[in-house]
Parts: C-alpha cells; sequence; structure tokens
C-alpha cells in the first residue's frame, strides 16, 4: 500500500495516518472491547502521547504486544481499507488519519455513563447525574423525593462520587448535611438503564433508573407533592369529623348525666317539701315543751325538796335546748348539701348549654357521616333544655324552704333562750 500526500491537511492527521499505517502494516490487535470497559485508559489513548516517539522511532517504539488482545479486530495490510471503499493505492495520510479519530471517537464514548437517571414510582422518585472525570472515576449528585403514607414528603439531595469498571458502578451517596450518614452502593450500567442498590437498613437502596433529563424527575417530585397535599387534606378532614364525631358523643353523654342528675334532685326536692313544714313544727314544738317545763318549775313551791324539784325541771328544759340546737345543726347540714348539689348542677347545666348551642354540634349536623350522631344528639339537648325551668323552679323553692326554715329557727331559737335564762332564775329562788 502506498501512502499519498496530495491530501495532507494538518501536521496532527497526518502523524495519526502515519500511526495506523504503521499498525497495520505490522498486523497489529486494537483492543476495542478492551478500551470500551476501562473508559479512557486503554492502549488507543497512549497514542497521543507515544506518537512522536513513535514516529521519530519507528514500530519498534510501540508496544505491540501490550495493545493485542484475543477480542480485538485485526487490520489486515491490504484490505482494511478496501473494506471500507478506499482503494488502498490512493489513501492518503489525512484519510488514514480520519479513519483513525473515528475509531477513536467509537471507542472513547462506548460507556456513554454520564447523563441523568431518573426513576419513579407511586411514592418515590430519584434522580442520579453522573459525569465521568477520567481514569474510571464517577463524580455527581443523587436526590431522592419520596411521599410518606400520611402526606408528608421527605427530599433528600447527596453528593455522589464513585467509579466504572466496564458495566460495573460503584458509588457512594453522600446526604447534605452533618448528620448525614454514607450510603455505599453498587450497580451495573445495562445501555440507557443504570441499576443501583445498597444494604439493608436505614440506606436500604433498589432502584432502576432510566436515562432521561431532570424535567422529568421535576415532574414526578411536583405530582408527588400535589398529591400529598391531597392526602394530607384528606387526613385533616378526617381527624376534623371524628374530632367532631366525639365532640358530639361527648355532649350526648354529657346532657344524659345531667338530665339523670336534674330527675334525682327534683325527685328528692319533691320528697323534702313535706319535711319543711314538719321541721318547722319541730322548731316550734322545742319551745313548747321549754315553756311547759318552765310553768311547771314555776309552780314548785315550799321547802328545800321544791327548790330541789325546781333545779332537775331547770335541768331537763336547758336539755331540750340542747337538743332543739342539735336538730337544727342537722337541719343546716341537709341545706347545705343541697345548695351543694344546685350549684354543681347548675355549674354543669351552664357547659352543657353552651355546648348545645354551640357551633360544634352545628357542624356535625352538616357533615354527612356525623348527621345521624349529631341529631340523636340535638334531640337530646332539646330535651335537656326543656327541662331546665322545672329544674331552675325545683332549686329555687328548696332555697327558699331552707331559707323559711331558718327564719323560723331564729324566732324560736330567741324564744327559747329566754326560756333557758327564766328556768335557771327560777331554781335558784
Amino acid at each position: 500500500m502506498r501512502l499519498t500526500r496530495q491530501a495532507r491537511q494538518t501536521p496532527a492527521l497526518e502523524k495519526l495516518g502515519r500511526l495506523f499505517w504503521a499498525l497495520s502494516g505490522h498486523r497489529v490487535l486494537l483492543p476495542f472491547s478492551h478500551v470500551t470497559t476501562t473508559g479512557r485508559t486503554g492502549p488507543v489513548f497512549a497514542v497521543f502521547s507515544r506518537l512522536d516517539a513513535f514516529l521519530a522511532g519507528g514500530a519498534a517504539a510501540w508496544p505491540v504486544d501490550k495493545c493485542s488482545s484475543p477480542t480485538g479486530i485485526a487490520i489486515p495490510p491490504t484490505s482494511a481499507f478496501e473494506h471500507i471503499g478506499l482503494g488502498h493505492e490512493n489513501i492518503s495520510l489525512f484519510q488514514v488519519g480520519i479513519l483513525g479519530l473515528l475509531a477513536w471517537t467509537g471507542v472513547a464514548f462506548a460507556s456513554g455513563l454520564s447523563g441523568t437517571y431518573v426513576a419513579e414510582s407511586a411514592t418515590s422518585a430519584f434522580l442520579v447525574q453522573i459525569v465521568e472525570t477520567g481514569n474510571g472515576q464517577l463524580t455527581g449528585r443523587y436526590e431522592q423525593f419520596v411521599l410518606n403514607p400520611d402526606g408528608k414528603t421527605e427530599d433528600m439531595s447527596a453528593q455522589l462520587t464513585g467509579a466504572v469498571n466496564g458495566q460495573t458502578v460503584v458509588v457512594t451517596i453522600k446526604p447534605s448535611g452533618i448528620f448525614g450518614g454514607e450510603i455505599a452502593a453498587s450497580g451495573a450500567i445495562r445501555g440507557d438503564k443504570l441499576f443501583l442498590s445498597a444494604g439493608a437498613g436505614k440506606g436500604n437502596l433498589n432502584v432502576s433508573l432510566h436515562k432521561s433529563d431532570e424535567s422529568e424527575f421535576r415532574a414526578q417530585v411536583a405530582a408527588l407533592t400535589a398529591h400529598g397535599g391531597q392526602i394530607t387534606g384528606d387526613n385533616a378532614r378526617r381527624q376534623f369529623a371524628q374530632k367532631k364525631d366525639e365532640e358530639v358523643n361527648r355532649i350526648l353523654g354529657q346532657t344524659r348525666a345531667i338530665e339523670q342528675k336534674i330527675e334525682a334532685f327534683e325527685q328528692a326536692a319533691n320528697n323534702r317539701i313535706p319535711k319543711f313544714d314538719e321541721t318547722e313544727r319541730r322548731y316550734r314544738s322545742y319551745t313548747s315543751r321549754m315553756q311547759t317545763g318552765l310553768d311547771r318549775e314555776r309552780g314548785m313551791v315550799g321547802g328545800w325538796q321544791a327548790k330541789t324539784a325546781r333545779g332537775q325541771m331547770s335541768v331537763a328544759i336547758s336539755q331540750v335546748a340542747v337538743e332543739a340546737g342539735v336538730y337544727h345543726t342537722n337541719i343546716q347540714v341537709a341545706a347545705g348539701q343541697v345548695n351543694y348539689a344546685i350549684n354543681a348542677i347548675q355549674g354543669e347545666i351552664a357547659d352543657a348549654e353552651k355546648d348545645c348551642n354551640g357551633a360544634d354540634l352545628q357542624v356535625a349536623l352538616a357533615i354527612p357521616s356525623l348527621k345521624s350522631d349529631a341529631a340523636t344528639t340535638k334531640a337530646e339537648c332539646d330535651g335537656f333544655l326543656g327541662m331546665l325551668p322545672d329544674f331552675r323552679a325545683a332549686s329555687t323553692g328548696q332555697a327558699e324552704a331552707f331559707n323559711r326554715l331558718e327564719a323560723v329557727w331564729k324566732q324560736e331559737k330567741t324564744k327559747q333562750d329566754q326560756l333557758y335564762q327564766e328556768a335557771t332564775n327560777a331554781a335558784y329562788q
């Protein structure tokens, strides 16, 4: 084969042409598969560093034995260029250089790992951006966006470093922030697919990504964010309805409990009404007994025997006064208990009235899922509110009755004190 110089265009391509011409003359096997799997570290990339030495020193300057490979592509000295339609009689150094450059370009970019890879699911989105920096080294970034069942989202961004060897990829993912732990992941590159996985635990990862662009990832993030907002809204509405349902049930239970207390109070009040008249009569009976005793004491006249009898009668009169005081104390205790019960029920009534007339019950009536329960509670509230006039009348009547008893007691107590004093004086006459 003869190299012509008529098409020589540039010194660099002419040198490259001389190199490939020399390699073809020595039937060198170019290890294309080796170059493809190791990135830009194979013998073809050593061409430019060895080119001047080769041209200066001849074929011996190139380590032919180191670049031969069983999987290489043979370049016969006489038929290689005829196979692609170029007559070997007219091949120029420039043409050989162009062919060599095309071959180098095909080898150099065989892996094509650099780029953006994305993956997505119903609850997640993943982004991996990789740049090959040379010598099989990788750098880039990793981002994942996860939608949790409660509608909240988690966005994790991380730096990525690693290496590629053939189709095998090993990377280290380091999340941003001082508390981010590194995740060691490995996988493979298959065409436009990138597979990554990591061990179990917090750093668990098992994802298949495809080559795309960041806009696809951002679109999925936007969709997940919107879906998360919908879930959060649904949860909020469900929680709101649940809270209202709890309020409705609480109001219902509270209302029924107060109704029972009101009924019990009114029943006791009705049973107590006759006892007020009885208590008044008893207060007056103590006075009458003391008056009778004093009259008898005054009728005891004579010597020392009469004086002794008057002293005994005076003691009996004082005992009636003590008995009257004890009875009055018991009535006061009963009055205090009734008054306490009235105040307690009135406090609960105030709370129940507020709840029955409040917004919670009205809102619950407007929620379809709560309408039935809310209507039951509303009916109970209406019944409860209807009981209040009778309760208030009963409680007022009880208070007035005890006040009337106290007034009677004070009148009788004044008389009893006077009778006691007269009885004491009469004993010593």
